[in-house]
This record gives structure tokens, sequence and C-alpha cells, in this order.
């Protein structure tokens, strides 16, 4: 199989499956990158608000990799994620899925402050790559369109 992989679409199957098992009355849904690594205490359990918890990334010199950047480690309720129906299922490869969901979080009035996502106070938010180089190329071509 030639095609790439889709991150949304495995959340979205996964965020089913939770809440089919467990119900609705959870707390935070993380959306984790399996690559951030957390280097000290993260509010895992922090998700009144959509808030992206990698913000001090080291792969981004202890920042985020531009100011409306939207992924890596994500948390919100169950509710929001229902409000912004998952992540967009059109994407191939990495990028653009979380730049949709800032989309999504904008469109619902779910954010603080405009154009960007919350994030932790400062020292909460530090993570590490847990791995060397780059992500596989991203497609952002339609669903069907993209397969190569």
């Amino acid at each position: 199989d030639r095609k790439r992989f889709s991150r949304s679409w495995t959340f979205n199957v996964g965020f089913i499956t939770a809440i089919n098992k467990y119900g609705m009355n959870q707390g935070c849904i993380i959306l984790h990158d399996v690559d951030r690594l957390p280097k000290a205490y993260v509010p895992y359990t922090t998700c009144d608000v959509p808030t992206q918890l990698n913000s001090e990334d080291d792969q981004y010199g202890g920042s985020v990799f531009y100011p409306a950047y939207t992924g890596g480690v994500i948390s919100m309720s169950v509710s929001h994620w229902l409000m912004v129906n998952g992540l967009g299922n059109v994407y191939r490869g990495w990028g653009k899925e979380d730049d949709d969901l800032l989309c999504r979080i904008r469109l619902n009035q779910l954010q603080r402050r405009f154009n960007v996502i919350n994030r932790p106070p400062r020292g909460q938010g530090k993570f590490r790559s847990g791995r060397e180089g780059g992500h596989t190329k991203t497609d952002y071509s339609q669903e069907g369109k993209n397969e190569q």
C-alpha cells in the first residue's frame, strides 16, 4: 500500500472507540504525537479550553513552530472534540490537519486569544523530540486524489 498515513483518521477512530468504551464523562482527551516527550511537569488534566501542551518544544528552540501552530500535544474536553468534529480526514502525511484544527477551534469560539491556541504557563510545556530528522512528506491534496 503506497498511501500516506492519515493521522487524523486514526485519531478520530481512537476517539470514537474510547467514547464507546468509557463513556462521555471522561476528563481530557489528549492528542499526543508519539515523538513528543515531556521534560518536566505537564498539566495533562488541563482542558477547560483547548490547550497545546507542548508550548516549549526543544525542536523549535524552546517555543512553537510558528505562532498559530496547533500540533504536537493537544488537550481538549470530550465536548470540545465533539464541537469541532474531530480532525479533518482529508489530509495524508504530516501537516495541515493541525492548521485545520485551529480553524475548527476558532469557528467554535473556543480559544482565549485570536489566532492562537491556549498554552500552559511558562515552564509547564517543556517537551523534546524523541526522533531524529523530520516527518514524512506532507500531501495537501484532497482524500482519494493524493495516492502515489
